[in-house]
């Protein structure tokens, strides 16, 4: 009767090889999806972070320096400048920037600068609009 169990037991230890194996790739398989899901939320955070600043980047540049000699393109190269000086990313670096007024008409006028980036994951085949409006008054 002994043997006959021992002999059970020595099948069922025989029957579980590479059962830790298994468990182990499936537990790493969620693991890794869930870190890299964690890194691609923190750079989209991050980025997200960097449009809203490259807009008050421009908008302020708009009314400390506004001039007759100021136009668009002068606030849209502080925007790319600093967007190109801070983003992360490895797909695009290109923004839509637009600017209303172009420039302060007077004191108190409201001058907006909003920045569309197409932010592109890098881990996942998804791509999201990053948009930031930002309006300040003219001193």
């Amino acid at each position: 009767m002994d043997a006959i169990i021992k002999k059970l037991i020595w099948r069922k230890k025989e029957n579980q090889r590479g059962v830790a194996a298994v468990e182990f790739a499936i537990i790493v398989l969620v693991f890794i999806t869930l870190l890299f899901g964690i890194i691609e939320f923190g750079l989209y955070m991050y980025n997200q972070h960097i449009v809203t600043n490259a807009g008050r980047e421009g908008a302020r540049y708009g009314i400390v320096y506004r001039s007759e000699r100021l136009n668009e393109s002068d606030i849209k190269q502080v925007v790319d400048g600093y967007g190109e000086q801070y983003i992360v990313t490895f797909g695009n670096k290109t923004w839509d920037v637009e600017v209303d007024p172009s420039a302060c008409s007077g004191s108190g006028s409201p001058l907006s600068v909003t920045v569309a980036y197409s932010y592109d994951f890098l881990f996942f085949p998804w791509s999201k609009n990053i948009l930031s409006t930002t309006t300040m008054r003219c001193e």
